[in-house]
Parts: structure tokens; C-alpha cells; sequence
């Protein structure tokens, strides 16, 4: 006996004004009140429309509105599939739950779930994902994935969530700024990784937390006495969004954000910007308490500002792009150098350490220290294995210690210098800023020429300029002539905050060392601040 050959008709809505009804092999799909075609092989088969009620896929859905009313036309997919354009701008969605990956379907890109003819009521756009999976049960949609929908996107909202909860608090523009301000310098724009470019906000209880990474150096601060409305984490890319806030006069502030954007209200004035996804933000480092001590924040800064200025700017020898820490249980020790200069700074201050331990601060994180601590009373310091964190008031910073073996410097410091001249630090300054006008462009030097009780300063440039200048010293000392890079001398002058400088020299080939004017006594080890300058080769 022969098998009977399958049916293979498809029905399709019967749509007033659709020719496509009339087609040769489709059935039509029962007008709104009749009762739909029996199931059937066809059926099984997937023959039936996905909008006939009777279609197992229609029954996945718990709760079916009643027949949309469709418009004149319809679209036909290549597969034969019907979707329905839009009627009304508040008509229902249409879900897809078939998987189409092998054929070209026009209209809006789908998502691995094409259209199910189960229609929806709009949803409000800060509408929950589970709210909208309630009212279409049996739909397994995925969030994180683009649907088609026959709404634009923004008013598909909610529907596949692609980012992180809504936020909504209000802030005194003033916090918020300063908040803004702390975190917003680590920021890079010119970055591989466009998270990088972002501010994390975490809104909880009645505070506010804000972060920033390059994930060399971390900012983290916090605000108390946020009104939350409600809680959650959001990356704000930090541009455009930090000028708009800095630019609010001193009123209160509404930040809402919903799924994809992120908008700014102040009286009149209002901002929105887009959202990134707020779980791609890097896990910020935690504070380590095994090694801690507060130090006064003024001693601190001077001891950065101090010694910063001489680390080096050569990517291949990333040891001399830090600070160096020699840390003793009655000592703390600083050190920069890029191999022409040295800085040297020393203080008395009681370490919970263990016997020496030495380390290399970051540079970018000991800039950041410097520029927030400046008017708090203390630092606390929190060593770490691999990160040192400063605790400054409400704000956190994080920064790697940089591999590396520091160079042995103390073979370098010469142990007496025995010709000394002592100057005051302004003039001197004063003096060379006049008389580098004539410097050579690519050696920058000015000479020194010492005599009794007199200090020369000459110049001279390659296209026959030349300039000159002198001022009085003390100095009994052997007559020397000695060379120096210009901006060398003014970074040293510039950093070291006493009246006049000594000047320790012994040969014009020789290191020479600057000391504070109180130190022009004592030996160039027992001083506490002291800068190297290796000499240049004297022009002829």
C-alpha cells in the first residue's frame, strides 16, 4: 500500500486585501471568532502559521490576547513566515522563537528567536525583564541578545536588557564634582579597551561609590548622604559626562539611568549619554592591612615632589620610571634617578616594618597621591605584595609597584666634595633663566665658572649667541670651570625650598651635589635632601 502524502499546504492569515491568500497550496487562517483549523501532520511538521492559535508554539505562551488586528498588507518572509508591520505606534510585540540562521530575512536584524505571533501589551521602559517574561511564559529569551521587535529599539526596552539595572539617586552638584574630579584623571582616553574610558558609579543605602582604572593606577571615592532611589552599577563614559556635571551650578542633581543610557537633570539643563556594560569594568584592588602606617600628608608630598621630578621618561628601563623605597623601621628613604640626575630625599618616621624592605612606586600613582593629598592632615599607607594604597579622607588610591632592580646608587654619591660654594637659590635661579636664552638647543649647557667669592654664568649657542652674567658667593675654593644641563639645575632649585643652596664640587669631570643651604657643614651623607648632577663636556 502506498504511504499518503504528507499535506503540504501553509495557511496564512486570512488578511483582507492580501493577495497572497489566494495563492495556489496555503489554507487560509480562520477570520477572529472562528474556531482554528484541527491539528494535524501538518502541524507537526511546523506546516501551520506561527500565529494560528492552534500551533504548538502558540501554546507555549500561557496567557494569548485576542487576535491583533492586522493592517491591509502583509510582509512574507523567504521561508513563507508572516511578520506584520506595525499598525499603531502602541501596538503589541511580536517575539520570535524560531531559530531562521540559514535564510536572509529583511526587516530588522532578529535574534536567534524570530516572531511568535504572541502579542504584547507595552511594557515601560524601566519595565523588569521577569515582568515581561511573566507575561509571555514559555518564551526562553536571552538577555544580552538583540530581538526583532516591530517597534523601534527604544521602545523595545526592556525586552532583551543588554545592560545593567537602572540607577536613579540625587546629589549635591558640589560632592559629585569633587567626586568626578578625583577619579576622573586616571581615565584614559586613548585606550584599546573602551571600558577603560569609563566611571564606575555604585549607588547602595545612602552612599555613592565612584571608581576609575588604567589598571596601573586605580581612583576610588565615595559620597555619604546620597538619596537612592534605586541602587545599582552603571559605566558612564567619563568626557563628556564630567564636563556637563562640573559645568551645573550648586543645586541638586537627578542621575537616572536605564538600561542603555544614562541621563543628568538639573533644574532646566539635562545631559544623557550611553551606557557600557557595567560588569566588563576591571575588579578593583583590595586593601591590603597586613603592613600599614599613617604618615603627616605634608611630609609625604614633599617627599614625592622631592624626588619626582628625576625619574626617568626611558619606556625601556621602566625600574627608573619609579620611586624608590627604602623603608626601616625609623626610616623613610625616596630615590629617583634617570641616569644624568639623582634625588635623594630622607626622613625620620616610625615604620611597622620588619628589618628593610625596598620597592618601586609607580610614578602615575605617586602623581595622583600628590595631587590629592594636598590639603588633607594624613596619608595611611597600606604595603602590599604586589600594590601600595593611600588612604586619602574618602577617596582610595591603588597603584602597582613596578618590577625591576633599582640601580645601586649609593656607589654613585661622592663621599666628600670638598669645595663648596654657598649662593642664593632665587638669584641663582634668576641668573640662569636669564642667561640660557643663549643656550645650545641641543645641549642645553650653561658653564660655571668659579672663582673667589664670584660664580660666572656664560652661554653660548651655535649660531654665534652668547650671554653672560654673575653673582656673588661663598666660595674659598681653587678656581673650576664646570658645565651643566640648565634644566637640570632649575628642576633642582625649583624642589629644594631653602633660602640658599650649597654646591659641592671637587673636579669640573666630577658629580656634583646641591645640598640646602642649612647643610653646607655637615657631610653629603648625614644631609637628609641632596640632588647628584653629573657635569657636561665644556665647549670649546
Amino acid at each position: 500500500m502506498q504511504a499518503a502524502k504528507p499535506d503540504k499546504t501553509r495557511r496564512v492569515h486570512n488578511i483582507p486585501g492580501d493577495r497572497s491568500r489566494d495563492k495556489p497550496g496555503y489554507k487560509r487562517c480562520p477570520q477572529p471568532g472562528q474556531s482554528p483549523p484541527a491539528a494535524g501532520r501538518g502541524d507537526e511538521q511546523g506546516l501551520l502559521p506561527r500565529c494560528c492559535a492552534n500551533s504548538p508554539r502558540q501554546r507555549l505562551a500561557q496567557s494569548v490576547p485576542e487576535w491583533p488586528s492586522w493592517p491591509a498588507k502583509s510582509t512574507f518572509w523567504p521561508s513563507g513566515i508572516p511578520t506584520v508591520p506595525d499598525p499603531t505606534p502602541t501596538s503589541e510585540f511580536l517575539l520570535n522563537t524560531e531559530k531562521k540562521k540559514s535564510e536572509a530575512r529583511p526587516g530588522p536584524a532578529p535574534c536567534d528567536r524570530a516572531i511568535l505571533g504572541v502579542g504584547l501589551r507595552p511594557l515601560a521602559d524601566d519595565a523588569p525583564f521577569g515582568e515581561l517574561k511573566s507575561r509571555a511564559a514559555g518564551l526562553r529569551l536571552q538577555p544580552g541578545r538583540p530581538c526583532a521587535t516591530t517597534l523601534p529599539l527604544d521602545s523595545a526596552r526592556g525586552l532583551c536588557p543588554t545592560k545593567g539595572p537602572a540607577v536613579k539617586i540625587q546629589v549635591q552638584q558640589s560632592e559629585l564634582a569633587r567626586a568626578l574630579t578625583a577619579v576622573a584623571s586616571v581615565v584614559s582616553n586613548k585606550t584599546t579597551l573602551p571600558i577603560l574610558s569609563t566611571i564606575l558609579f555604585d549607588a547602595d543605602g545612602d552612599a555613592m561609590v565612584l571608581a576609575a582604572t588604567d589598571l596601573d593606577v586605580s581612583v576610588v571615592t565615595r559620597i555619604e548622604g546620597v538619596k537612592v532611589a534605586k541602587a545599582g552599577r552603571i559605566a558612564v563614559p567619563a568626557s563628556r559626562f564630567v564636563a556637563f556635571t562640573r559645568s551645573l551650578g550648586p543645586d541638586k542633581v537627578d542621575v537616572k539611568a536605564t538600561a542603555e543610557k544614562v541621563t543628568v537633570s538639573a533644574g532646566k539643563a539635562r545631559f544623557e549619554e550611553s551606557l557600557m556594560a557595567a560588569d566588563e569594568f576591571p575588579a578593583l584592588p583590595k586593601v591590603s592591612d597586613d603592613e600599614a602606617f599613617t604618615v603627616d600628608s605634608a611630609v609625604l608630598c614633599d617627599m614625592i615632589r622631592s624626588t619626582i621630578y628625576a625619574i626617568s621618561r626611558d619606556e625601556t628601563r621602566p625600574a627608573l620610571q619609579g620611586v624608590l623605597w627604602e623603608l626601616s623601621p625609623g626610616s623613610f628613604t625616596m630615590v629617583a634617578t634617570d641616569g644624568h640626575r639623582l634625588a635623594r630625599v630622607r626622613r625620620a618616621v616610625n615604620l611597622p616594618v620588619k628589618g628593610e624592605r625596598k620597592i618601586i612606586a609607580s610614578s602615575a600613582g605617586l602623581q595622583q597621591v600628590l595631587r590629592l593629598a594636598e590639603g588633607s592632615e594624613t596619608v595611611k599607607v597600606f604595603l602590599g605584595e604586589h600594590q601600595l594604597s593611600f588612604e586619602i579622607g574618602e577617596t582610595t588610591v591603588h597603584t602597582r609597584l613596578v618590577d625591576g632592580m633599582f640601580p645601586a646608587y649609593e656607589q654613585v654619591i661622592p663621599k666628600d666634595n670638598s669645595q663648596r660654594a654657598v649662593c642664593d637659590r632665587q638669584t641663582l635661579a634668576d641668573r640662569i633663566r636669564r642667561v640660557k636664552i643663549s643656550a645650545d638647543r641641543v645641549t642645553n649647557q650653561v658653564r660655571f665658572e668659579l672663582e673667589q667669592d664670584s660664580l660666572g654664568l656664560s652661554a653660548s649657542g651655535t649660531e654665534g649667541s652668547h650671554a653672560e652674567d654673575e653673582l656673588k658667593v661663598e666660595y674659598g675654593g681653587e678656581p673650576l670651570v664646570i658645565g651643566f644641563n640648565h634644566n637640570y639645575v632649575e628642576d633642582v632649585l625649583k624642589h629644594m625650598a631653602t633660602e640658599n643652596v650649597v654646591i659641592a664640587l671637587e673636579r669640573s669631570d666630577a658629580a656634583a651635589i646641591f645640598l640646602p643651604g642649612e647643610d653646607a657643614s655637615a657631610g653629603i651623607d648625614e644631609s637628609d635632601d641632596l640632588c647628584l648632577l653629573m657635569p657636561l663636556r665644556l665647549n670649546d
